[in-house]
């Protein structure tokens, strides 16, 4: 509220009223607050008081009607009625009693106020003021009222005039409705005191009458204290005959008899038909009066009597449908006639005739006469037939004649122009000159002379053409149209004729038979458009010039054609495209302005002259007022104009428009204009913004936070300035745009979003809260290009330095953030720096620092075994000039002092630390900002983003699952998005979440310190995404989400088909790249059709990850990648390449966990401290030892690099390639160096923790062409059958086909050797020749159980050696696992075995090649009955001794001298196949070995089986039975057949 106040008036005494009605300036009485003092008497001083301060505190009546009496009291008003000014609403009060205590008054209805309505009293005393209303409620209703009904009585028929007087009676005719009873009385007029209404008939007595009226969707029953009507049959006229009772013809007299007609001509009315008879006399029981014509039918006679309504009477009157004459009788056979229809009771408001079934049309009507319009017809009588309403009345005749026929035989001149005389020649006409009309092409020809065989007449403007000319005599019709009159057109001139080649240059042609509407006009073949504004004769043809097509360098001449319907005429060579005439616009500043005008351009360019008045400028039709011109500018101001995205043109008098080389202007609506709200200020704190369809509008001011803002299929557009937008919630849909620069024109200044919110904040349905969502819209976020978001240092940084020098020039600016992640060992994330650039040299490669760094960063490439490798950190922008942010909770900014024991990334390690963890920060309530684009429908690209080169700050929503920074939810396809350049930082649920989305590229960002996965494709559908030259900088474990989010990755892919490549990640608390595949697709997107586990991958190439407490790359769970990614087990492998991962100073470089046929190519693996790869199983059906099998291809494995930190002295890659369990297995040309310290080995093979972490193993890995440098140890063995490696080209042991194994007691000592760069663990490894070969024997099951968990002893002829029974096996656990050499015979025995008759186990025998074999001998008690290798089957027995060369697999013998079984385990095994012997690689056995309790393992009958002779049975003895069966008794050698049922 405002308040002026008047201080000071000098001089004086108070002045005193003259007035009728003076008011009063005393105390009121009672009042004893004190008067106020006056600070200076020697002037006028004015006394705010409260004893001068009237006071309502009753009011008797909260409703009523104007009749009512209102009753106020309190204090302090006017004694005097006039002294108080009393308004209810926009109701004036008119007081009727008044006292210094109370007032009465009713409202006064000549205003009209308001019903229906509660609204304040108000009170102005006269000198006091206005009055305190202390009311608990201050308000009054005003409802209507009826005070009079008159008459009070009426005829029993109605029609009855009834006025109603009272008030309130508000609105229209439809508004107010009148019962009398409960039938409608129809109301007549309506005022706000007035209602005028006509009663229905009803049977004699008294009813009540009834108001209501409607407000509003409120009906109100008017009050009324007596509201009745009395329906009185002895007042009532009535009407007993009428002479004559039919009417016809124009006039008829008619005489009512009846009573109570009074005296009064005025006050009598009579209707037939609607008609009014027109009273003359008028007495008691007669009316006399007379009557037009009234359409045909019988009508009731309608009397009303003033003052008693209608007449009570049965008596109809009757209108006869006669049809008189018609005039003439006889027309032109052409038609065109005017006929005359005489007649009675025709309708003027539905009447048609037909002559002989033909359309006559009607042109005038009224009771007695029709006139039609003949149409053409043969020489003949016809029938003319009347139908008016639905009566049809007695045919007429009329006839065609040849000799009532006009006829035209020729005219003169037969071709010309308007103005012209045309001569025509005939028979027919008429030689009054009025009674002929001519037309050509229903244009009059003006009759200037005429006889009966002749016509002149001056011609009309008509466009070119021939057309037929027409005559018309007025009785007869038309004359036939036979014959054509030409009409012609030239064309002389064009003027001006030469002008600009940007066209719109108005030029006018000269000729005659120009017709507008049907002429076009062409210059140089290019349609010269009409101008509408242009006066347009038949003489004068004014167009706009088109531009000129192709370039004008000086001149270009051009026909000009000019066409009217068919008829052309050429002006050639007549216009000249000039170019030294064309004014040319070559800039516009600034290029947007709000639609409301007033913005002031400038205009840069060419050829404008320096006269204003020459000069035209429009924007989009809407003028802009031309202040200044000279040569090279013009200074407008813009006029008002819808939004437009258009160009400006210029015109140039005498020239024509200017090119429009550079001249885009865009009129929008701008947010600070209160033009653009209505002429309402703009937007304030909590307001809901909705910007609707085909509402452009400009951002040009910062925003209040804002409730929330729709953008519902309109435009929200930065202008080009420091601005921010400020918002609890954007939701962008139908369509709506909002847009922070274009991808084609970046945002140049400082643009920010800022999302505010809290964890209570409501949340909106999907989105949740401080969202910028796009569920159908565009979001366009373009910041100034930075081309390069990241580089790495081209030279070390140490600690404490101030300045680094990049690889790359930046486009960077000082004060800009920037993060230099860490490049020290695995557990050194605190080391990553983010810093402020203070100023950058000259070619953009030295940045100066504003803070020393606190860590030393190397940038540092090293050269392995020729190899060079670059060692640098990464150093990424994080300030970008559009930000979109969250808002900051400053409660919770506390400093969080750096966790002494920082943070420990073992898998099973107790934190010591919750925050902290990576050294000092600020704490933070953890709920940022969003940007979610989710469609309401997939795959049609409804929700678009296109984000490039901003910054997301203080982003994400921990604790929320689907609350990420960036976040595409279940959008199908999103070819037509991407986030490109971006800095997202700070961020509490992850960074970029792609979630059932297709198509998308992410390029060129930097991300840094993010809870979670960052880049995370989350369900496990997404595919064809696009992840490149990205950089990740420290994510850290998050327990908020997924499992998998307390260990993040960098980059987070649940689907194979999609292409990571080209991306650096760094000093993470976990992993850089993490391929974690689900059986199949889970949450919103489950579906069983998909399995991520078998799908072929895109690409993943040339990545690079540091610095991580857990591993670079991480492939776990399971990927096994099938042909097309098919869910069936059995499907064919598929080779998935990972190439080129450079990983440094991690716990591993990369692990696979559960895979199939994958390789790991060109990988370089340097000082990463448990493994440069490990591989932990193998399955899926992968190809052995192939090219298209698992593999480390290629590439550089380094132990150390003394450069490099480590956590622990002299430390090295323990493992440089830890082989994984399984067979086929193969390290393909790769480079080992600096193997020489005791930690490390150049291979290991791995572990399995709660797998099966000892005595494990037993698979064979074949490795070619390795290269080794400094690298001596090559192979760390813990336990006897570890495994094996196959040398096939000699790069591991010297000796192509040589292998290494464990050394152990079975060991042909002639062929192997112990080796000392495989001994450097805690079993010594030996060399074999190529020759000697080997299998894994795995086993469980064992029968006696007796022999469970008793080392198993395998001797040959060399040695033994035993295997430990573990309950924990890769495969066949609890078992036995045991490495033998092919083509030896071996003793298996078990340390402290008994003494066995019976024996079973399941085993599978590895490896088998085309005549491998192995013998296996047994010590048993017994010679088994049975032997089985399946299980099931039994075998025969061998009779000469056991020759692999010759038996198959499976063949045993029983030696009876030393008590032992022996069998073959071979390559060979026979198989029902044509006979044929087939080879596979391995042997799966099901053995069995055992003595039978029966004879010949023969079973006897079931002893309940045959018990005692049955009482019916046949005897084999008797040869009855046999007759009986009508066969021969059996006899040695004879087959037998016992049926069903026989005994």
């Amino acid at each position: 509220m405002r308040f002026i106040c008047l201080v000071f008036i000098l001089g004086g005494a108070n002045p005193s009223s003259s007035g009728s009605c003076p008011g009063t300036t005393a105390a009121i009485s009672g009042c004893s607050d004190a008067e106020p003092s006056i600070s200076d008497s020697s002037k006028f001083n004015f006394m705010f008081w409260s004893c001068l301060s009237p006071k309502v505190t009753s009011m008797d009546l909260i409703s009523g009607t104007s009749n009512d009496l209102i009753t106020a009291t309190g204090s302090g008003f006017g004694s005097n009625n006039c002294e108080n000014e009393v308004m209810i609403g926009d109701g004036r009060g008119v007081v009727e009693s008044a006292s210094d205590s109370s007032f009465s008054f009713k409202i006064d209805p000549s205003t009209s106020p308001v019903i229906g309505t509660k609204q304040k009293l108000t009170l102005r005393v006269g000198n006091r003021g206005f009055a305190l209303v202390d009311l608990a409620n201050s308000t009054f209703a005003l409802l209507p009222g009826v005070s009079s009904i008159s008459p009070a009585s009426g005829s029993t028929a109605g029609g009855t005039i009834l006025t109603l007087t009272g008030s309130g009676f508000q609105g229209t005719t439809s508004d107010v409705s009148v019962n009398i009873d409960i039938y409608p009385c129809q109301i007549q007029s309506l005022t706000y005191t007035q209602i005028i209404c006509s009663t229905p008939p009803l049977s004699a007595g008294k009813v009540e009458v009834s108001v209501i009226i409607s407000v509003g969707g409120q009906q109100f029953t008017a009050e009324c204290a007596s509201c009745s009507y009395t329906y009185d049959a002895a007042a009532s006229p009535t009407v007993s005959a009428v002479s004559p009772t039919t009417v016809s013809g124009s006039t008829t007299s008619l005489t009512v008899t009846g009573t109570l007609f009074g005296t009064t001509t005025a006050d009598a009315r009579v209707v037939i038909g609607g008609e009014e008879c027109v009273v003359s006399t008028v007495t008691a029981t007669q009316i006399d009066c007379a009557v037009g014509g009234v359409k045909t039918g019988t009508h009731p006679l309608e009397v009303y009597i003033a003052g008693k309504g209608r007449a009570v009477t049965s008596v109809t009157i009757d209108s006869p449908a006669t049809i008189s004459s018609l005039d003439p009788v006889q027309g032109s056979i052409n038609g065109g006639l005017l006929l005359k229809i005489n007649g009675n009771g025709f309708s003027p408001i539905n009447t048609t005739v037909s002559i002989d079934g033909s359309d006559c049309p009607v042109m005038n009507v009224t009771f007695s006469l029709v006139v039609c319009s003949t149409p053409a017809h043969a020489v003949g009588s016809t029938n003319v037939i009347v139908t008016s309403e639905t009566v049809s009345y007695t045919s007429q005749t009329f006839t065609y004649a040849s000799g009532a026929s006009p006829a035209v035989t020729s005219i003169n001149p037969t071709q010309g122009t308007a103005t012209n005389t045309l001569t025509i020649t005939g028979t027919g006409f008429s030689s009054t000159m009025e009674d002929n009309s001519v037309t050509i092409n229903n244009v009059p020809c003006v009759v200037t002379a005429a006889s009966t065989t002749s016509i002149a007449c001056t011609l009309g403007d008509v466009s070119s053409g021939a057309y037929p000319v027409v005559v018309n005599v007025a009785g007869f019709g038309f004359s036939d149209s036979n014959t054509q009159f030409t009409y012609e057109m030239t064309f002389s001139t064009i003027s001006p004729s030469t002008g600009s080649s940007s066209g719109g240059q108005s030029v006018t042609l000269s000729g005659s038979g120009f017709v507008r509407g049907s002429m076009t006009v062409t210059v140089c073949g290019q349609p010269c458009s009409l101008q509408s504004t242009a006066q347009q004769t038949s003489t004068s043809y004014v167009c706009l010039t088109p531009p000129a097509t192709g370039t004008v360098t000086a001149t270009t001449q051009c026909d000009v054609v000019a066409t009217v319907n068919t008829i052309t005429q050429t002006l050639s060579n007549g216009y000249t495209y000039d170019a030294s005439l064309t004014p040319e616009i070559t800039g516009v500043s600034p290029a947007r302005g709000g639609t409301a005008g007033g913005t002031t351009l400038t205009i840069t360019g060419t050829g404008f002259g320096t006269t204003v008045g020459d000069v035209s400028v429009t924007i989009d039709s809407a003028v802009c007022n031309v202040t200044t011109v000279s040569a090279t500018q013009i200074v407008c101001v813009t006029g008002p104009s819808k939004p437009s995205d258009t160009k400006v043109t210029v015109e140039i008098q005498g020239s024509g428009i200017g090119k429009q080389t550079s001249a885009k202007f865009y009129y929008i609506d701008v947010w600070s204009s209160r033009y653009t709200w209505g002429n309402q200020d703009p937007p304030t704190e909590g307001d809901l913004v909705i910007i609707p369809r085909n509402q452009t509008l400009l951002l040009d001011t910062d925003t209040a936070i804002l409730k929330m803002l729709v953008i519902q299929g309109g435009k929200l557009i930065f202008d080009e300035k420091d601005v921010e937008l400020k918002a609890e919630n954007i939701l962008i849909l139908d369509g709506g745009v909002l847009q922070v620069g274009t991808e084609a024109e970046p945002f140049q200044h400082k643009g920010i979003i800022t999302m505010f919110g809290n964890l209570r904040s409501p949340e909106l349905p999907i989105y949740g809260a401080k969202c910028l969502a796009v569920r159908d819209g565009t979001l366009d976020l373009h910041g100034k290009p930075t081309h390069v978001t990241w580089s790495r240092l081209a030279s070390t940084a140490s600690a404490g330095a101030t300045a680094i020098t990049l690889e790359h020039p930046v486009e960077w600016n000082v004060g800009d953030q920037i993060v230099i992640a860490t490049t020290s060992h695995r557990h050194s994330q605190r080391e990553n720096e983010v810093r402020t650039i203070a100023s950058i040299s000259s070619d953009k490669l030295s940045l100066t620092l504003t803070k020393a760094l606190t860590y030393t960063h190397i940038g540092i490439s090293e050269t392995f075994d020729g190899q060079t490798v670059e060692f640098r950190a990464e150093v990424g922008l994080l300030t970008h000039n559009v930000v979109v942010r969250g808002s900051r909770n400053m409660q919770w900014n506390d400093k969080i002092e750096a966790c002494p024991d920082g943070f420990d990334t073992g898998e099973f390690a107790t934190q010591t630390c919750f925050q902290g963890r990576f050294g000092q920060e600020m704490g933070s309530d953890q709920f940022g900002a969003q940007i979610m684009l989710h469609a309401p429908r997939k795959d049609e690209n409804l929700a678009i983003g296109r984000i490039s080169y901003i910054e997301v700050n203080y982003a994400g929503q921990a604790f929320r699952l689907g609350r990420y920074p960036i976040h595409l939810h279940l959008n199908g396809d999103m070819s037509a998005s991407y986030v490109r350049g971006c800095a997202i930082h700070e961020t509490f649920n992850r960074a970029i979440n792609i979630h059932f989305t297709h198509n998308l590229l992410v390029e060129h960002n930097v991300i840094y310190n993010v809870m979670g996965g960052a880049f995370f494709l989350e369900d496990g559908i997404e595919t064809g995404n696009i992840i490149q030259y990205n950089l990740g900088v420290f994510v850290r474990g998050s327990s908020s989400l997924l499992n998998d989010d307390i260990t993040p990755a960098i980059f987070w892919v649940t689907n194979p088909n999609n292409t990571i490549r080209h991306n650096a990640a760094a000093g993470g608390s976990h992993f850089g790249f993490w391929y974690r595949m689900h059986l199949h697709p889970e949450g919103p997107s489950k579906t069983n059709t998909i399995c991520p586990k078998h799908v072929p991958l895109g690409q993943f190439k040339n990545n690079t990850a540091h610095s991580f407490g857990w591993f670079g790359l991480w492939i776990f769970e399971d990927y096994f990648p099938k042909v097309g990614g098919s869910c069936s087990q059995s499907a064919a492998s598929e080779v998935a390449v990972y190439e080129s991962l450079t990983a440094w100073n991690c716990e591993k470089g990369a692990e696979a966990v559960n895979s199939g046929a994958i390789q790991f190519k060109d990988f370089i693996l340097v000082n990463n401290e448990k493994a440069g790869y490990e591989g932990k199983l193998l399955s899926g059906g992968i190809p052995q030892y192939a090219e298209d099998g698992p593999m480390v291809r290629g590439g550089l494995i380094v132990g150390y690099s003394s450069n490099l930190d480590t956590e622990v002295s002299n430390g090295c890659t323990h493992g440089g390639v830890i082989l994984p369990y399984q067979n086929g297995f193969m390290v393909k040309g790769t480079k080992f160096v600096n193997f020489d310290r005791s930690s490390c080995a150049a291979f290991r093979f791995t572990r399995i923790t709660g797998t099966c972490s000892v005595n494990c193993g037993g698979f064979i890995t074949k490795t070619t062409g390795l290269g080794f440098n400094n690298a001596d140890r090559r192979l760390h063995l813990d336990w006897q059958h570890e495994g094996v490696i196959i040398d096939i080209d000699g790069s591991l042991t010297g000796s192509a086909g040589h292998s290494v194994v464990p050394s152990m007691g079975i060991l042909p000592p002639a062929k192997c050797s112990s080796a000392v760069p495989f001994s450097v663990g805690t079993v010594p490894g030996s060399t074999c020749q190529a020759d000697v070969k080997f299998h894994r024997f795995a086993f469980n099951n064992i029968k006696p159980s007796s022999l469970e968990s008793k080392d198993v002893v395998i001797e040959n002829q060399f040695g033994n050696v035993s295997g430990p029974y573990r309950f924990k096996r890769i495969t066949h656990k609890p078992g036995w696992v045991v490495i033998m050499v092919d083509g030896e015979s071996y003793k298996m025995s078990f340390e402290n075995g008994e003494q066995v008759t019976n024996i079973s186990y399941n085993g599978v025998f590895h490896n088998f090649e085309s005549g491998q074999a192995m013998i296996l001998t047994l010590q048993t008690e017994k010679k088994p009955d049975r032997v089985m290798i399946d299980g099931s089957t039994p075998r025969t027995e061998q009779t000469t001794d056991l020759d692999p060369s010759t038996m198959e697999n499976g063949d045993w013998r029983y030696n009876y001298t030393t008590g032992t079984l022996s069998y073959i385990v071979s390559a060979s095994q026979s198989r029902k196949r044509r006979g044929a012997i087939v080879y596979d690689t391995d042997r799966a056995y099901d053995f069995k070995a055992f003595r039978c309790y029966y004879t010949d393992c023969i079973p006897p009958p079931d002893p309940t089986t045959v018990l005692t002779r049955p009482n019916t049975s046949m005897l084999w003895s008797d040869d009855n039975t046999w007759l009986e069966m009508n066969i021969t008794k059996p006899v040695d050698g004879d087959d037998l057949t016992i049926g069903r049922g026989m005994i």
